[in-house]
């Protein structure tokens, strides 16, 4: 299920965001588990079912966001940095990278940048030229890996939809 949030509902999305996180905490620590994945890996209990689903918070310009709606941009910062734990993972996007700078990210993912200083600053490599389409570098744990993004087409992206509907079909177990 996705969303497209217009700006005069922000304020529902801090509201949602504290909720899920403090559910979700509360959740992880009824169980007695370091995280919602150590959740998920127990039996459900009648009291509290299957645990939540897994949420990705996507952000597609974050200076805009971070400029324009900073309450906003503080409750994503805090899900970014708390919420792995919790299931929560946040998918950050900027034209300028230098806005990224500080955000708790443990993986970037660095397409084509426009300046090769700025690429140097944000991925510690000049990644801005020869221009391959979906050429990037991979940085994770201080480690950088080349990477070549495919770009998928609306019938390639519904198979991909019916292959995790179909998986997540045959995994739920059968209500009779």
């Amino acid at each position: 299920m996705s969303y497209s949030i217009e700006k005069e509902n922000f304020s529902d999305v801090i509201g949602y965001i504290k909720r899920e996180m403090a559910e979700r905490r509360r959740l992880v620590i009824e169980r007695n588990c370091r995280d919602l994945e150590e959740v998920w890996t127990q039996p459900p209990t009648t009291d509290i079912g299957r645990p939540p689903p897994y949420i990705l918070l996507i952000v597609e310009e974050w200076s805009y966001l971070y400029e324009d709606a900073r309450d906003v941009a503080d409750a994503i910062l805090r899900a970014a940095a708390d919420g792995r734990a919790l299931g929560i993972q946040v998918l950050v996007g900027a034209h300028r990278p230098e806005t990224l700078s500080s955000f708790p990210a443990h993986i970037r993912l660095a397409l084509k940048m426009y300046n090769e200083a700025e690429a140097i600053e944000f991925v510690c490599m000049p990644i801005s030229v020869p221009y391959i389409a979906g050429r990037g570098v991979l940085i994770r744990a201080r480690q950088r890996v080349p990477v070549q993004i495919a770009m998928a087409q609306e019938r390639e992206f519904r198979l991909v939809v019916e292959q995790m509907r179909t998986a997540l079909a045959l995994a739920s177990p059968v209500e009779q």
